[in-house]
């Protein structure tokens, strides 16, 4: 049983390590003058090329597929 919470942890640590994007979110209000930051991991890099197409590789793929009709 140890050794099962072991090794789902260090699954996760691994997880965290290789495959997440760290960031910070920073929002400043202006009409307080109060800011506020908090850290946060994505594991998918996404990139909004239109309402269908959200990922980094599938935008490259409908580009090239829309240039290959031109």
């Amino acid at each position: 049983m140890v050794k099962a919470i072991l090794f789902n942890l260090a699954s996760k640590v691994l997880d965290k390590l290789l495959f997440s994007i760290g960031g910070r979110d920073m929002v400043h209000y202006e009409e307080s003058g109060e800011e506020s930051s908090e850290m946060e991991s994505v594991y998918a890099l996404k990139c909004y090329i239109s309402h269908e197409v959200n990922h980094l590789h599938k935008g490259l793929k409908h580009i090239s597929a829309i240039a290959e009709l031109m």
